[in-house]
């Protein structure tokens, strides 16, 4: 794994007790690797439409099927097989499940019409090469639609090779946990070339009652670059 540590939620991936250690106590510890000083968000959020607010026709007050190739969402493409991978553009009020940030959420299951793998959306973004940077999201899920484990990936194309795995337990009725990754740019990427920030999900999930799942919620995306934090 060298130069990239990856934390999810309250879990660090990484298998040593260092890392995690080092996540508990606010700062970064790369495996195998030096030290790092700890690091910090710099500038503004380099998503567009971070909470999925803004959207062109809908076709339904609550909840609406979008097929891959889909640009009903502002800045972020569906990504996915048409009819096979459809994931849902929800309003709130879909199933009595409140949005984490805003009124608008995404359900990549489609309602449990997509049986997995499931598909998901994207947005390019221009990334500095050899930079770090924080990505955090919220993902959703919903007692006896859910879980008890929901599993979301981010791939950063080109970027880091292996997927993020998100994972949550829905403990409660509806539930939004809070989850970050963080990476190092390639330094192989080329001036001007954008990545890509692929969110999906692997499937099939079952929900509670060993029935596929169907709601796999996601809301509320920033992406930041990471800069050292030098304490006085």
């Amino acid at each position: 794994m060298s130069e990239l540590t990856r934390v999810v939620g309250l879990v660090a991936t990484s298998a040593t007790v260092g890392a995690l250690a080092g996540f508990l106590l606010g700062t970064r510890v790369n495996v195998g690797s030096r030290l790092r000083l700890p690091l910090r968000r710099v500038g503004s959020n380099l998503l567009q439409n971070p909470s999925f607010e803004e959207h062109g026709e809908t076709g339904r007050e609550h909840c609406t099927p979008l097929d891959g190739g889909a640009t009903n969402i502002n800045k972020w493409p569906v990504v996915g097989t048409p009819r096979t991978q459809t994931i849902a553009y929800c309003f709130e009020e879909h199933t009595g499940f409140e949005a984490a940030e805003g009124r608008w959420f995404i359900d990549l299951t489609n309602n449990g019409s997509s049986k997995g793998p499931y598909g998901g959306v994207e947005q390019e973004v221009s990334l500095i090469p050899g930079a770090d940077y924080e990505l955090t999201l919220q993902v959703g899920g919903m007692l006896g639609r859910s879980g008890p484990q929901v599993k979301v990936l981010v791939d950063i194309v080109p970027g880091p090779s292996n997927p993020f795995t998100v994972q949550m337990t829905s403990d409660g009725f509806k539930t939004w946990v809070p989850c970050k990754v963080e990476f190092v740019a390639p330094m192989t990427l080329s001036p001007g070339t954008l990545s890509k920030v692929l969110i999906h999900a692997p499937g099939p999930q079952m929900n509670s009652q060993g029935q596929p799942s169907k709601l796999i919620a996601i809301d509320d995306v920033q992406l930041y670059r990471l800069s050292p934090f030098l304490r006085a």
